[in-house]
Order: structure tokens, then C-alpha cells, then sequence
């Protein structure tokens, strides 16, 4: 597809969305404290493949975090083609 400079595709667009945890739960199909385990080196859940959080906000303002949407399609989609689809 062809575009002009200064337009951008509506699917990256999409995808560069940032998904709360709440989202994030429903689209993985997990608990808040399973994505929080994958998140944790010390953790059995660890999974050093799973996206980090990115802070919203000024540093020291708020604790809010998201991740993007197409790192999380993107992980999902690694998880499905390399180890079974297991979460």
C-alpha cells in the first residue's frame, strides 16, 4: 500500500494502542498476579519473553502502566507457533 508522507495505516495505528491490565486480562485469559508471576525473575511463572510494562505518566506521578497492543499479539503469537499454544 501506498502512502502519502504524514499518513499513517489504521492497522498500525491500532496495534500501537496501549492495553490496561484489566484488557490485558481478558485478551491473555489470565489473572492479574499470573501476568504480574511472568514479570517476576523469581517467580515459577517467569517467562523472560513476555512484554514489559511501559509506565504512563511522568516518573514518580503515578504507578500506571500498559503495554502495547502488538507486543502482546506479537508474544501471543510466538507463544502459539513455538511451545503450543501454552499460557
Amino acid at each position: 500500500m501506498v502512502m502519502q508522507q504524514g499518513m499513517v495505516d489504521n492497522t498500525s495505528v491500532r496495534d500501537m494502542r496501549i492495553v490496561r491490565m484489566k484488557e490485558l486480562t481478558q485478551i491473555l485469559g489470565i489473572s492479574r498476579s499470573t501476568i504480574y508471576d511472568k514479570l517476576n525473575p523469581k517467580s515459577r511463572r517467569y517467562d523472560p519473553r513476555f512484554p514489559k510494562p511501559l509506565r504512563l505518566g511522568s516518573i514518580g506521578t503515578t504507578s500506571a502502566v500498559g503495554w502495547t497492543h502488538y507486543s502482546i499479539q506479537d508474544w501471543l503469537f510466538n507463544l502459539t507457533t513455538n511451545n503450543g499454544g501454552h499460557l
